[in-house]
Parts: C-alpha cells; structure tokens; sequence
C-alpha cells in the first residue's frame, strides 16, 4: 500500500500545487484545466481505496475513502456513505476498510 500511497498523494500534491499557482495568475481556461486534474487525482485515489466495495446497504450509493491520521503518523482508510453521515468503517489499509464496509460493521 505505501508506494501506491505515496504514488497517489504526489499527483495529488503535484495538481494542487499547479492549481494554486493559477489561482493568482493563470487563465480561466487554465484553471479549469487545473481543477479537473486535480479532480481526476483525487478521484483516482478513492477509486483505489474502495476497490472491490459493495454499495451502501442503507441507501445504496457507492461509498467515498480518505485516509485518516491517527496519530504518531500513523493513518488509516476511512470508507463511508456520503449520504448517510453515521455509515462509516476504518481500517489500517484498504483492503481492511473495504472489508469492514462489504461486512457492515
């Protein structure tokens, strides 16, 4: 997990950094650019975290992923339904998470 981590926060990092620099100069053009590269970033990652998730078993959506400090830079996988605010599991990678989330725990 920690290479394709890393993999993904540098992108992350990499289209956050070239959207706020178009912030102060950039296009309009250019920003929106910006923006849906940084979108795409970071959707990819939760694509990863939640592969092989079943929908909620509440509402039914697809469920969304971060990672979440815990402290002594430590983090885990945080998986949970945008629409039901109190529908969330964690685990210390992802295959955890989403095995936690597919259990209904």
């Amino acid at each position: 997990m920690g290479n394709q981590m890393k993999s993904f926060q540098q992108a992350i990092d990499a289209a956050q950094q070239r959207y706020n620099e178009l912030q102060e100069e950039g296009s309009r053009a250019d920003l929106e650019e910006a923006s849906d590269v940084l979108r795409s970033a970071r959707s990819a990652l939760v694509t990863f975290l939640t592969a092989g998730s079943k929908p909620c078993q509440v509402c039914g959506c697809m469920p969304h992923a971060l990672v979440q400090p815990v402290g002594k830079g430590l983090q885990c996988i945080e998986i949970g339904c945008l629409n039901c605010p109190h529908r969330r599991v964690r685990g210390f990678t992802p295959a955890l998470a989403v095995e936690a989330w597919n259990d209904g725990s």
